[in-house]
């Protein structure tokens, strides 16, 4: 079963407070895809594309799908 993109909050926040509350969503797909690697292997789903191999990679998807929301909520 897929982590939903709420899982993700924390791990977008630590990224983002690295770079002191500035980051690009290059640098928290980096960090995350470091720091947080038992995401992946909880659920190697995450590591799939949407569409049948020609979309978005699902977890970059839903970091920012968690970043959107979280900006949004305030």
């Amino acid at each position: 079963m897929s982590i939903p993109f709420y899982k993700f909050e924390i791990p977008v926040l630590e990224a983002i407070d690295t770079k002191n509350g500035e980051a690009t969503i290059e640098f928290v797909y980096d960090w995350i895809r470091k720091n947080k690697k038992d995401f992946f292997e909880e659920d190697p789903e995450l590591l799939g594309r949407y569409k049948e191999g020609k979309g978005q990679i699902i977890w970059q998807n839903k970091i920012r799908f968690a970043r959107e929301y979280m900006k949004r909520k305030g």
